[in-house]
């Protein structure tokens, strides 16, 4: 299937399209040719055609932008709009004014039922408006009138909501256009460094430098001097939709930095001013399914990384700095790392959802900053303009730096987590040598964690935001689980001296009796070879006797005790 945009007037393509109307919906809401014609000449581009490979038409959008006039009478009268729109209600999109949107129709033929061509014509459509928004033509709001419970479900997978209802006749919708020009994403993975990992210094670049000064700036600790910062190169992305399948539309291409401390790392992924709905893009990532570009070649790329000498160490944490307030349902999905966009249309409703949404934890006027245990988003005042790349950098410069230490903390725990993993589960008799070895890198990683904030508002903010990403958890679970590989090491000790002990009560055994047998043999001897003539003789006889007596008494009573224990 295809999807064709109209860019001028096609009277064939425009039977089509009332050839369609007349198939699926009643006669009272179609139009005649004079009046869809007249609508279409005004405006050249309203159509998105869906085409099979004989060219012919298997549905359509139709959407325009109208005037203010017509945008204030559909939002405050009860008059269901549709065919009754008139030629002088349309416009062009200009650049000096908002531009309103009215879907009057969606439609494709039943027969291509179940193959997705409505929730694509509606893609198609967004696609076409935010590359709109991208050239500088603003988008306002997308106003759409359904007539059947399938548009009512079609459009709230894209979020429409619902202004009012013409009784049986038809619903009005309404939606936010969200425009993605004036956003920059940032994925922070933590990663570990192969011994064979080139660190040395390249060329700086504008992102590196400003970080590196803002780190000395607010922070007062040895760490300043002792990370390391690489600009990588640029990396091109193949977005997907959610369920996996790659989307029509352009490579989106990142900037990659690496700090580093020792052989750890915070791999950084920046999208400036993405100009696409970064929700896909946190979806994929999610999901661990990011795809990259590699010579014309898509591979995983967290293959990729692997195969430049970097090993992923945690899912990513992400940051999203909008030039402008974001609504606070479409913040959610931000958030959270979904598609906003689905296809199923599953709306989000938790309530932890929604208080991370709604709660601001900024502690500066100059940006609203929301949080979850995944992702941030940086929401700069609109009074400040922020309007390219380089003025949103300089705002939230200090968010970045806060998120590059804590993702270098996460790399620190879950590397030692990954270890003492791979004791419980490949080493069935744990030593002592690891215990000390995880005690020592414990040690190695400890400088992260102890450092200071020259402002205290700066501080709280690192604090609440490693509290959303459960640093002080990972830390304890980390301490617990080697306090219980050190009880089971303690545990296997004792088990070793108890089974050396009695290694040593079976050698005391053996000699005893040993013993016994060479004190009756000498016995014998003395019978055999005692003089009973001499006194002398006969003394020390008595006493050798007496001595071995008291030796096999007690040999007994050890043997007696023994039974009874085994007993």
């Amino acid at each position: 299937m295809k999807y064709i945009h109209s860019k001028n007037y096609d009277k064939s393509r425009l039977l089509e399209v009332l050839s369609l109307d007349d198939c699926v919906y009643d006669k009272k809401l179609t139009g005649t040719f004079e009046s869809v014609s007249g609508r279409y000449k005004t405006n050249e581009e309203m159509f998105i055609f869906a085409v099979d490979d004989e060219d012919r038409m298997c549905g359509y959008i139709c959407f325009f932008p109208i005037t203010d006039e017509l945008y204030d009478r559909i939002m405050n009268e009860d008059i269901m709009f549709d065919d009754n729109i008139q030629p002088k209600d349309i416009k062009q999109y200009t650049k000096d004014s908002i531009n309103n949107i009215f879907v009057i129709s969606v439609a494709r033929f039943p027969q291509y039922k179940g193959q997705g061509i409505g929730f694509n014509l509606v893609k198609e459509m967004f696609s076409y408006l935010n590359s709109l928004s991208e050239l500088g033509y603003e988008i306002g709001n997308i106003l759409a009138v359904t007539t059947s419970a399938e548009g009512d479900k079609l459009l709230s997978k894209f979020n429409f909501q619902k202004v009012r209802s013409y009784g049986n006749e038809g619903t009005l919708l309404k939606y936010e256009f969200i425009s993605y020009k004036d956003m920059d994403l940032y994925l922070f993975t933590p990663v570990k460094l192969s011994d064979d990992f080139k660190t040395e210094s390249n060329s700086s670049n504008y992102f590196l430098d400003l970080l590196t000064t803002t780190c000395k700036l607010e922070v007062d600790s040895l760490i300043n001097d002792r990370i390391g910062r690489l600009y990588l190169g640029k990396v091109k992305f193949r977005p997907e939709d959610d369920y996996g399948n790659a989307m029509n539309t352009k490579v989106l291409v990142s900037n990659m930095y690496l700090s580093f401390y020792k052989d750890i790392g915070t791999l950084i992924i920046e999208f400036p001013s993405i100009s696409f709905d970064p929700t896909f893009v946190l979806d994929q990532s999610s999901r661990s399914n990011l795809k990259v570009l590699i010579q014309d070649e898509e591979i995983l790329f967290y293959d990729y990384l692997k195969s430049i000498g970097l090993t992923v160490l945690g899912n990513p944490k992400h940051l999203l700095v909008s030039g402008k307030k974001l609504h606070s349902y479409y913040r959610k999905f931000i958030l959270f790392a979904e598609a906003y966009f689905n296809r199923i249309g599953s709306r989000i409703i938790s309530k932890e959802a929604q208080i991370d949404a709604e709660t601001n934890i900024a502690q500066y006027e100059f940006a609203d900053i929301y949080a979850s245990g995944v992702g941030i988003t940086f929401e700069i005042n609109p009074a400040d303009n922020a309007k390219t790349y380089e003025m949103r950098l300089e705002v939230s410069i200090l968010m970045v730096y806060i998120f590059e230490i804590l993702a270098l903390e996460i790399a620190s725990l879950k590397l030692l987590q990954n270890t003492i993993t791979y004791e419980f589960d490949n080493s069935p008799k744990p030593s002592i040598e690891i215990i000390e070895s995880l005690i020592e890198n414990y040690g190695k990683y400890l400088i992260l964690f102890e450092y200071n904030y020259k402002y205290n508002l700066a501080k709280c903010l690192s604090d609440r935001i490693a509290e959303k990403f459960n640093i002080a958890s990972m830390r304890n679970d980390y301490r617990a689980n080697v306090e219980q590989l050190n009880r089971i090491v303690t545990i296997r000790s004792e088990r070793k001296s108890k089974e050396f002990s009695k290694k040593q009560d079976s050698l005391f055994k053996i000699v005893s009796v040993f013993t016994l047998l060479l004190s009756i043999n000498n016995i014998i001897s003395l019978f055999v070879n005692v003089d009973f003539s001499q006194r002398k003789s006969i003394f020390v006889f008595a006493i050798t006797i007496a001595v071995w007596l008291v030796a096999i008494v007690y040999l007994t009573s050890v043997w007696i005790k023994s039974r009874k224990k085994k007993s």
